[in-house]
């Protein structure tokens, strides 16, 4: 008798703990920490420990400053313009990965390839002995607001806007994006690039089978009918990157 009353009691003590005494919230903290040190482990050469120098914000560890732009980026602004005129050019960064990323469910490395081939595509483009010329380089935020470039960026109506934060299901693309912008605004550029490649160019695995000829050889763009040489093509997830011959 004693037994069994004693087992109930524990159970009860148990059940009032789970209902008044949880914290959901603290689990996520937890959750989206891990996410944060995974994706740096996985994206990046530094340990998520990593002490970096964020302009405005000084000397602090890597994945608590990600941590922090991620709840700060994703506030939104109530214009586009107002957000190029006066946001973080690092911010900008960060909505061109994320909305230029493929949403779907490839694995984990596949989709952190192609954060980082984007990132790539922009440096190529901010390094190109013709940035002025082709690209409005060599800054950054020239090259991602060009016209006709990335669309998720300048043709996207809600990139200013706010970005979803869900607290119960980590945005891994959020995540991702966030952590290469940081390292490019501490100026920690070890990533973990899949190639060394020098493409400038890239299409959704729809557009390439719509923008190419039939062998994939030749790739036009949508304001012309002229076909060019591919010089060079790799795919990361749902997105080809390539260069051709100008």
């Amino acid at each position: 008798m004693y037994t069994r009353i004693r087992v109930i009691t524990i159970c009860f003590a148990i059940a009032f703990f789970s209902i008044f005494c949880y914290k959901p919230k603290q689990v996520f903290a937890l959750s989206i920490d891990k996410a944060i040190k995974s994706e740096i482990k996985g994206m990046t050469k530094y340990k998520p420990s990593k002490k970096i120098y964020v302009p405005g914000d000084g000397i602090v560890r890597y994945d608590k400053a990600v941590n922090k732009y991620i709840k700060k980026w994703t506030k939104g602004w109530k214009k586009y313009s107002e957000m190029i005129l006066k946001g973080d050019v690092y911010e900008l960064l960060a909505r061109t990965l994320y909305f230029e990323s493929s949403p779907n469910n490839n694995p984990k490395k596949d989709r952190e390839n192609e954060m980082l081939a984007f990132n790539r595509v922009i440096n190529n483009r901010m390094n190109h002995k013709k940035t002025k010329y082709l690209y409005d380089g060599p800054g950054l935020q020239g090259v991602l607001t060009k016209e006709w470039q990335f669309a998720g960026l300048t043709f996207n109506k809600k990139s200013h806007k706010k970005i979803k934060y869900n607290k119960k299901r980590i945005n891994l693309s959020l995540v991702r994006a966030v952590v290469v912008a940081i390292a490019e605004k501490g100026g920690v550029t070890k990533f973990k690039y899949p190639d060394k490649k020098k493409y400038c160019y890239f299409h959704s695995s729809d557009d390439w089978e719509k923008f190419t000829n039939k062998n994939h050889t030749k790739v036009r763009f949508t304001d012309s009918v002229k076909y060019y040489k591919v010089t060079m093509k790799i795919k990361y997830s749902d997105t080809v990157f390539y260069d051709y011959k100008k």
